[in-house]
């Protein structure tokens, strides 16, 4: 079991469960670069990926292969600074990570063939392109069937909005009239859901039926990650509490 983040000094961290003990484990720092990896994907002991960002300067994805992190190179997307901010994929040669620049501000995606990672044309959320937009998750199923999340406007009160990949293009299916973020992704039942949290700091969560969302009770906190458990039940967690007072966050939302 692996887990990646930040350290109270700032530099990133992964971290490795070997059945007894968590132990870290050094990343790759290319050319003296502060890796901050937020998000990864395993596929098998020999086969994880780390995605975020090299602090200050450009996106960052890293491979484990059983001995040690190495810095995989990904497509430069701009000369301002921009990241990764997820990962999924269903096979070792179908990776996919998005992430945004942050000036001018925009949507970045790409994905993994198993030899090269390369841009896929991001979706255009608010359907007017040039528009400030990031992507913040992903979900993928099938080659043909990836989910992405993220949010188009102003970072003050941002429009969410999630796109469908068919293999070939992306159909936008917006969330209605709501302001915020989405959080995450995952799928329960051969049906997707969402998390996110609405500009006022609440917490809200939808399920698509096939057709559309459709709301579906909240949790209590704000859940940024989230795993479906043996048995069907969605394990997340999070922070609870107002801005500046948040409090860890983690409960089981049972079907």
């Amino acid at each position: 079991m692996w887990a990646v983040g930040s350290t109270a000094k700032g530099g990133g961290s992964a971290v490795h469960w070997d059945g007894e003990e968590w132990k870290q484990v050094g990343l790759a720092a290319p050319g003296g670069g502060d890796p901050r990896p937020v998000a990864l994907k395993a596929f098998g002991p020999r086969d994880v990926w780390a995605v975020g960002g090299l602090w200050g300067q450009r996106g960052m994805a890293q491979h484990w292969d059983g001995a040690q992190w190495t810095d995989v190179p990904v497509p430069q997307e701009a000369s301002a600074p921009w990241t990764l901010q997820d990962v999924d994929g269903t096979a070792p040669d179908d990776v996919w990570s998005v992430g945004y620049v942050s000036e001018p501000y925009h949507a970045v995606a790409l994905h993994w063939d198993g030899r090269t990672w390369q841009d896929v044309p991001v979706p255009d959320g608010s359907g007017k392109p040039g528009d400030p937009e990031e992507l913040t998750d992903v979900l993928a199923a099938a080659p043909n069937d990836v989910w992405v999340g993220g949010q188009f406007g102003p970072r003050s009160t941002p429009t969410p909005f999630t796109a469908h990949w068919d293999g070939a293009q992306w159909t936008v299916v917006g969330l209605g009239s709501r302001t915020g973020t989405v959080d995450q992704l995952v799928r329960v039942d051969g049906q997707v859901q969402l998390f996110g949290t609405s500009s006022d700091g609440k917490p809200f969560a939808l399920r698509h039926d096939g057709t559309a969302w459709r709301d579906v009770p909240a949790p209590a906190g704000n859940v940024y990650s989230a795993t479906v458990q043996d048995g069907g039940d969605v394990l997340g967690v999070g922070a609870s509490g107002a801005p500046g007072y948040e409090r860890p966050y983690a409960s089981t939302y049972r079907r």
